[in-house]
């Protein structure tokens, strides 16, 4: 179940609010989330916390609004954990430009209506039937378990979070950010800050340099770098190499063929899960199977045939009713005629015809008769009218197995034999077949031109 999985969440400072409130409630629901401002123990190194959570979450929740699209921190984490083939599910809060390789991924939007927001969430998550459950109990209860001291403490610790983001990773730990307003001792204060505007300055100078010889040197070797990794992907031929191509060469010669390629195999990929879904419904070929196509993929390229689909099995439910009705009646009679009657009725669908013809074999006396003579293509003479054989006939078609008939009006009741090669009048059974008994063909036998067939009635 996800609810065991750890969901890490992404977001920006602005948006704390609103995270803040969702995080609570997943937590509460019974999910697993990972969340800075809560999970960030007092004293430890916020780098190696969230690298640490980031690395072993199975899932990622970005928040996606004007103010996230924008910030480093979270494209960066948002395409490490892409590249680790993490499940990577967007909340959309607000009107904004989606970044381009989230697109393609479905995501829950929160900018109408937050009880749809929820259940696209819950689905985008595949969140377990009760921590589901109680997460909608929340949003339909607006339940708030979140007050505005913690809120304005939350944006506190994610603005310190964000801009120790922006300073070298070498820094020492965090120590209590929910109370950094209570360091004292003005000395170490002094010390601790000349020190660290040491390490700027210096850090400052080496980049500098780095940015100078990157400078002298980068027109000889960028081109080259650029097209081996193009090179390497076209290889690869993947659509997480073509998104790391972009990710390292934003500005690349490539760009555009590499998100060409991408927007080529996420179509191939979306229309082959698009005939699997197809496949799969059509093999369950029931209601809730192709409501459950419609649902996945409500622009599919099998819409039409699911819609024409769902609107016959729904008149099929009045059939269903009528078929229901006359194998109940069948089962009541309980006579071979009785069983023959629903085996042969072509105004009903029949989904009982199997036990009918058990229910024949069981119940219903057995017999060999002679029939009529036939030729090449048809019968020349027959005691039998054929009235039913499961597709389409004639009344002159040779009679055979499975085939249903009756004795013509013209013809007097007979008596049948127990062995198709001995039809003397000591071999006959004593029971009289009338002449509106339908008859079942369960064995034909040839000799020469004439007919012998095993009925039963």
């Amino acid at each position: 179940m996800v609810s065991t999985e750890t969901i890490f969440f992404s977001y920006s400072r602005d948006d704390t609010e609103f995270v803040l409130q969702l995080a609570k409630n997943l937590r509460q629901a019974g999910a697993n989330i990972w969340l800075d401002q809560l999970d960030i123990s007092p004293g430890s190194r916020w780098d190696k916390s969230i690298q640490d959570a980031l690395t072993n979450s199975k899932v990622l929740l970005v928040i996606l609004s004007k103010t996230s699209v924008e910030s480093d921190n979270v494209l960066d984490e948002v395409s490490f954990a892409l590249e680790q083939g993490k499940r990577v599910v967007p909340v959309l809060l607000e009107d904004c430009e989606i970044p381009f390789r989230l697109r393609r991924l479905q995501y829950a939007d929160f900018t109408e209506n937050p009880e749809k927001g929820i259940h696209t969430l819950i689905q985008a998550l595949h969140l377990d039937k009760e921590v589901a459950s109680k997460l909608s109990d929340f949003t339909e209860q607006e339940i708030d378990i979140t007050t505005d001291k913690e809120i304005t403490k939350a944006k506190e610790i994610k603005e310190v979070i964000e801009i120790k983001k922006t300073q070298p990773s070498n820094y020492k730990p965090i120590a209590q950010i929910q109370y950094k307003e209570s360091y004292s001792s003005k000395n170490i204060n002094q010390k601790q800050s000349k020190y660290k505007m040491t390490k700027i300055i210096l850090l400052s100078l080496l980049v500098l340099l780095v940015l100078v010889v990157a400078a002298w040197f980068g027109g000889f070797f960028r081109e080259d770098d650029d097209t081996q990794f193009f090179k390497d992907s076209l290889k690869s031929n993947t659509i997480q190499d073509f998104e790391i191509y972009i990710n390292r060469f934003p500005e690349g010669k490539f760009v555009d063929q590499a998100r060409d390629s991408i927007y080529a195999k996420a179509s191939r990929n979306k229309v082959k899960q698009d005939n699997q879904a197809w496949d799969d419904a059509s093999s369950s070929d029931n209601l809730d199977g192709y409501h459950a196509y419609l649902t996945k993929f409500p622009n599919g390229n099998h819409v039409i045939e699911a819609e024409e689909k769902i609107k016959t099995l729904s008149n099929n439910l009045n059939n269903i009713r009528l078929d229901d009705d006359a194998w109940k009646s069948a089962t009541l009679q309980a006579t071979v005629n009785a069983f023959l009657d629903y085996y042969t009725n072509q105004t009903i669908i029949g989904s009982h015809r199997e036990e009918a013809l058990q229910k024949i074999n069981e119940i219903g006396k057995k017999g060999w008769l002679y029939c009529g003579r036939f030729s090449e293509e048809s019968m020349t003479e027959s005691i039998f009218d054929l009235v039913w054989r499961g597709v389409d006939f004639s009344e002159k078609d040779i009679l055979k197995a499975n085939d249903v008939v009756v004795l013509k009006t013209n013809e007097s009741a007979r008596r049948t034999y127990r062995y198709a090669d001995n039809r003397n009048a000591n071999n006959t059974n004593n029971t009289l077949i009338d002449k509106n008994t339908k008859m079942y063909i369960s064995a034909v036998e040839k000799e020469g031109n004439a007919l012998v067939v095993q009925i039963i009635y």
